[in-house]
């Protein structure tokens, strides 16, 4: 996409409290959160992320597909809290776990409070 040309651009989790006169000279457009099937997307391509700016440290020590059991304990995140729960559980299973490469399972995010979504998807 050019945005060569683009001037402002500006995010709002709601848009009812914006005033009409603002809204007006914005281009609005909404994005939906993403399907069950797109978040296996979601969290398959942040853990890859994750694993490939680490690789040469400890990114290898990891399988590089996620598991079943890991996807439905990070489905209800957003993207940033996805993030901070993979490296989490990644440190405390390497920490624990004595072992040529890891599998992170559902178990290894166990210990973490769900918080409510509340600014992204």
């Amino acid at each position: 996409m050019n945005c060569s040309y683009v001037s402002w651009v500006a995010t709002a989790n709601h848009d009812a409290a914006i005033p009409e006169a603002i809204i007006s000279r914005f281009t609005v457009i909404e994005v939906e959160a993403p399907s069950a099937d797109q978040m296996v997307n979601v969290i398959q391509s942040i853990y890859s992320d994750i694993l490939h700016d680490n690789r040469d440290i400890w990114g290898s020590h990891f399988v590089p597909e996620v598991s079943d059991s890991m996807i439905e304990a990070l489905d209800n995140q957003g993207p940033r809290e996805i993030v901070k729960m993979i490296m989490a559980a990644m440190g405390r299973t390497a920490k624990s776990r004595k072992e040529a490469v890891y599998v992170l399972e559902g178990g290894d995010f166990k210990d973490f409070k769900k918080p409510v979504r509340r600014i992204g998807f």
